[in-house]
């Protein structure tokens, strides 16, 4: 299947919008905009210039890094955006979802990765990449790489908090 892309006013939705995915990692410039003021108030000489340091970084990813949309989840599927142009638009049902995760590769961004139910991969590069597994975890957790894995295995280990600490005896 070739995903085949249209305008964003001729898509439709199914369910309530529950998470916008966006590009820009605004969690962690945030974080870090604090944490240089943070320094630079401490008012000790090797603190100012740390704090001067990732002040300047924080504002080029604020400024310099174009933040755009990724996906929109909903409560029936994934609003996936055109990497070039985000006014066009591909929905996508969890129906055709045989498995998704998010992929960590060395040295690049971290990236939504779907594979449809005819073997189509798509991936997502974004930097908010934990905010959508937490949703898609919640909506379509079954459907996650290593819960199906672990189904796979018959959930052999117990990983549960509540039996982690109980003795062996208790059990048998």
């Amino acid at each position: 299947m070739n995903i085949e892309y249209k305008d964003v006013k001729e898509v439709e939705t199914q369910g309530k919008l529950m998470k916008e995915i966006g590009y820009k990692p605004i969690g962690a410039t945030i974080t870090g905009l604090i944490i240089s003021v943070g320094l630079i108030v401490l008012r000790n000489k090797f603190s100012i210039i740390l704090g001067v340091f990732f002040l300047v970084l924080d504002l080029i990813v604020l400024f310099a890094v174009k933040d755009y949309k990724v996906m929109d989840i909903y409560e029936n599927g994934v609003l996936i955006y055109d990497l070039e142009n985000t006014s066009l638009v591909y929905f996508l049902p969890f129906e055709q979802i045989e498995k998704w995760t998010v992929k960590r590769e060395n040295g690049a961004n971290d990236a939504v990765y779907f594979l449809l139910n005819d073997q189509t991969e798509i991936y997502k590069n974004t930097f908010q990449s934990a905010k959508a597994f937490r949703c898609l975890n919640s909506l379509i957790g079954e459907k996650e790489e290593m819960a199906i894995k672990g189904k796979e295995y018959g959930n052999k280990v117990d990983t549960s908090f509540k039996n982690l600490f109980k003795r062996k005896k208790d059990k048998e």
